[in-house]
């Protein structure tokens, strides 16, 4: 009887030691809870506010470009987030929510002709692997905008043999700083650029900017005291 047992024992335990299930440890650390949109949310949505501090002092018409520090933080920090959260269901409705943040911002960035900023608020939109045709035509727009040259009308002189009027032009490139003088007139083409008309008894001038047919624009000439 007592052999009877001590086999049936053996046996029992030789069962068990083929279900490694049995002898697996019970202190292995529980998978990793997947953290809550509200969560994901707190930590992202700051990432947000450089951008939205830029826009809620708004410089119409500013084209200087965005300090690399403060893009270089929101773009990094949303990368970061990305490979954090963007294997979860909630991480992927919570950038989609802070991406269309970002798609708001560049729409009043547009209003405002901050094009630098409609610019990198947009590649942070793309960043989230999210799309909007409307937002791509934007950015084409914003990149031509930001290529446009700041242009200042420095003085006019009249040729007294053709009556005709040169405009003295300088015009600065915005990506690089590099500075033009030029003497033109009206009708002449140059820089992406082509001027209209001398507007009053030189007064300003209207320009045209060719890299995007039909926008002009007009800048004063200088007032003397």
């Amino acid at each position: 009887m007592k052999r009877m047992m001590i086999l049936t024992v053996s046996l029992a335990l030789l069962a068990m030691g083929c279900d490694k299930s049995f002898w697996q440890k019970t202190n292995e650390p529980p998978p990793p809870v997947e953290p809550t949109r509200e969560e994901i949310l707190a930590k992202v949505k700051p990432l947000v506010e450089p951008f939205k501090q830029l826009l809620n002092t708004p410089q119409p018409g500013d084209q200087t470009p965005l300090p690399e520090e403060t893009r270089n933080q929101v773009i990094n920090g949303l990368r970061d987030a990305k490979l954090q959260y963007g294997q979860y269901t909630q991480g992927q409705e919570a950038l989609k929510e802070v991406g269309n943040e970002f798609a708001e911002m560049a729409k009043r960035a547009r209003d405002q002709e901050q094009w630098p900023l409609v610019e990198a608020c947009i590649d942070a939109f793309e960043l989230l692997n999210l799309h909007s045709e409307v937002l791509s035509r934007l950015d084409d727009r914003a990149k031509l905008m930001i290529a446009k040259p700041k242009v200042e009308v420095k003085g006019f002189l009249e040729d007294r043999e053709t009556r005709a009027i040169n405009i003295f032009v300088q015009t600065t490139d915005r990506t690089t700083g590099k500075i033009k003088t030029t003497t033109r007139r009206e009708g002449e083409e140059f820089d992406d650029m082509r001027i209209v008309r001398i507007i009053g008894n030189n007064y300003a001038v209207e320009f045209e900017y060719l890299k995007i047919p039909g926008l002009t624009f007009q800048v004063k000439g200088p007032t003397f005291q």
